[in-house]
């Protein structure tokens, strides 16, 4: 932290490092000139899958690329990903519409079954996971009225 302070002091004295004076990875400039003048910029995004993976399903959510044009964020297809990734994306697809289905309901059964079905968690045996998912919630209560009652 100390470090970090003498930097920033520095800096605000004139001192700017040579890795500050070069353009970062973030690409909002890229899309905004994008949706302004119409200069094609493609870059990774979120969408709906529509078709851009050809062999998983219809409407989750994928980082895939993107086109960003003056008509918004456009899929560009990749086509079907091998086996292997294929089951893995499509099963983190699945626990993730487990998770909003359990949320707007309430469920929090649904929501342990999410839980359990996830990949980060694999290392921990049900009694572990289930109080994982009720310190969750329970820090999260303020957020998520619909398990009041329930947990």
């Amino acid at each position: 932290m100390r470090e970090q302070v003498k930097e920033v002091e520095a800096m605000t004295e004139g001192d700017i490092p040579e890795s500050y004076r070069q353009r970062s990875r973030e690409t909002a400039a890229d899309i905004i000139n994008a949706f302004v003048t119409g200069e094609k910029f493609v870059d990774v995004g979120n969408l709906p899958n529509v078709g851009q993976v050809s062999n998983l399903p219809r409407g989750p959510v994928l980082e895939t690329p993107v086109l960003a044009s003056p008509t918004g964020f456009h899929p560009i297809a990749i086509g079907p990903l091998p086996e292997p990734a294929r089951t893995w994306v499509e099963r983190s697809a699945r626990v993730e519409d487990m998770v909003v289905e359990a949320a707007l309901s309430g469920d929090f059964e649904q929501a342990l079954a999410a839980l359990l079905l996830d990949p980060l968690v694999s290392h921990l045996n049900v009694d572990q996971v289930r109080e994982m998912g009720l310190r969750l919630l329970h820090a999260n209560a303020r957020y998520l009225p619909q398990f009041e009652g329930k947990i």
